[in-house]
């Protein structure tokens, strides 16, 4: 057998596992918001950055100056530019992408504790209760969406703490696109703006005309 099926079958074996790579956003929260992104081995923070000290000195300057900015009233263009309208004005394109993109990504629930602490003991149990029902309800509701996974390996705890005061909680979700889905969404997201930017051109021209006549 030539040398060369070897080299071609290693090149497709190894774009193979490539294309079936996971992706995995990783959100956590225990006292602050913490985003990673994890390929394989490799882990990035996303959020939140490590500012340096010059940085955080300029980020204060600068919050100060709009401060004292705070007299100018926006203009007619800026009221038509702002980010609210540009929402309204694209709402069928963000609503189409999101749907997109929420039906390519898996999520997984792989910690969730939460400690539930009141003034006083009544008051602690009943909104211990509560939390239980709360918790099992949308866990039994996550359950029956084919993207999220709540599997019986995940940490999700519910506890009553009748000293201290002060409820808190923790929790670690996983959200992973394979590397062949992401490209398809890519390429689908791509061809539904595209869509959407030529419709909105070819109704701009048809108003256009109207006007004109």
């Amino acid at each position: 057998m030539p040398g060369w099926i070897y080299i071609v079958g290693a090149i497709l074996l190894f774009l193979g596992l490539l294309l079936s790579m996971k992706v995995n956003i990783v959100v956590s929260y225990k006292k602050e918001l913490c985003v990673f992104l994890r390929i394989l081995f490799i882990k990035i923070r996303l959020f939140p950055k490590k500012v340096k000290l010059k940085e955080k000195k300029n980020k204060k300057k600068s919050v100060k100056e709009e401060k004292t900015d705070t007299d100018k009233r926006p203009t007619e263009e800026t009221k038509k530019t702002s980010p609210v309208n540009a929402i309204i004005k694209t709402k069928d394109l963000i609503l189409s992408l999101a749907k997109k993109t929420l039906g390519k990504l898996y999520v997984k629930f792989s910690r969730l504790n939460i400690v539930v602490a009141c003034e006083d003991a009544s008051k602690t149990a009943l909104a211990y209760g509560a939390t239980v029902q709360s918790v099992a309800y949308l866990m039994e509701a996550l359950d029956n969406v084919s993207n999220v996974k709540v599997s019986r390996f995940s940490n999700i705890n519910v506890d009553s703490n009748f000293i201290s005061q002060k409820s808190s909680i923790e929790g670690k979700v996983i959200i992973y696109i394979r590397v062949i889905s992401g490209i398809i969404l890519l390429f689908s997201l791509l061809k539904t703006y595209l869509v959407f930017k030529s419709n909105k051109q070819i109704s701009e021209d048809e108003n256009g005309k109207d006007n004109s006549k």
